[in-house]
């Protein structure tokens, strides 16, 4: 191997580069959160980009989906979202393709999201969506109830009480 650094062997011989990308993940330790899932996501593209073969990419494959949760805390924290419509997607997706997973597993994959910041047409999929756990129905709901509540008092402020009671 050269002892130019990795430059030197992407740019001069993929064959080495493959070599060291498949020895880094077979080298890896196989226990759970021994390895972040940042990193293995970043080898992952490194050997889809490298050209690697199928039995590499699907081992890293299965180890980011043993992590997937962590996975998902890493890539959203990466990122400052105003709106977490795309984080709703994620999840509405991962509940789609794993429907036998319980309800306490449901809950934690929704604690990920803010449902303060979801966007009304994110609200109105989320509150209709079967997948999610009633408690996350009633979190989407709730700001938006508070809200409308706000409203009626503005407007009936000093002529009504609340539900119109005097």
């Amino acid at each position: 191997m050269s002892t130019g650094g990795l430059g030197n062997i992407q740019g001069s011989d993929p064959e080495k580069y493959r070599y060291l990308v498949d020895t880094i993940t077979w080298l890896l330790p196989k226990e759970k959160n021994s390895v972040s899932c940042s990193f293995l996501i970043k080898l992952l593209q490194t050997s889809i980009a490298s050209d690697c073969g199928q039995t590499v990419r699907s081992e890293l494959k299965r180890r980011i989906g043993l992590h997937m949760e962590d996975a998902t805390v890493e890539l959203v924290s990466g990122f400052s979202r105003p709106s977490h419509d795309g984080i709703y997607g994620a999840i509405d997706m991962y509940l789609k393709e794993h429907p036998g997973i319980n309800k306490s597993q449901r809950k934690r994959i929704c604690r990920l999201m803010d449902c303060r910041n979801l966007s009304a047409e994110a609200c109105m999929h989320a509150v209709q969506n079967e997948r999610l756990p009633l408690r996350v129905v009633v979190q989407v709901l709730w700001p938006h109830l508070l809200h409308l509540l706000h409203i009626c008092y503005i407007q009936h402020r000093g002529r009504l009480g609340c539900c119109g009671h005097s």
